[in-house]
């Protein structure tokens, strides 16, 4: 009997012994898994911060893109009201230059009823 008890004690340190490792490798592995999960999680919250970041500078370039196009159709207008006073002006000329012709030919045909 003593000799079977004393096998079963050894049994026992043994199962203690081995049980002893398995919680050891249990709580480094659950260490590991927490290291592995902050890491993470770091990662999540870097990344989040780049997004919003990439977010915020695409709305300023839609934005800047808005104003461009405003500051566009503003120097669009202002071509064509240029564009304008210019057939204007263009129109007024050629009437000046015609009104010139006739006060020359005018001119001309007194000079030659004076002459005669």
């Amino acid at each position: 009997k003593v000799q079977h008890l004393d096998m079963a004690t050894a049994k026992c340190r043994a199962l203690e012994t081995k049980l002893q490792d398995l919680v050891h490798n249990h709580a480094n592995s659950l260490a590991e898994m927490h290291k592995v999960v902050e890491s993470a999680r770091h990662e999540t919250d870097s990344l989040r911060a780049k997004t919003q970041e990439l977010e915020r500078g695409l709305d300023d370039a839609h934005a800047n893109g808005r104003a461009l196009e405003a500051e566009v159709d503003r120097q669009r207008d202002g071509c064509t009201s240029l564009q304008l006073s210019l057939e204007e002006q263009s129109t007024l000329t050629a009437q000046l230059e015609e009104k010139l012709a006739t006060l020359q030919a005018d001119k001309e045909t007194r000079g030659k009823e004076l002459q005669a």
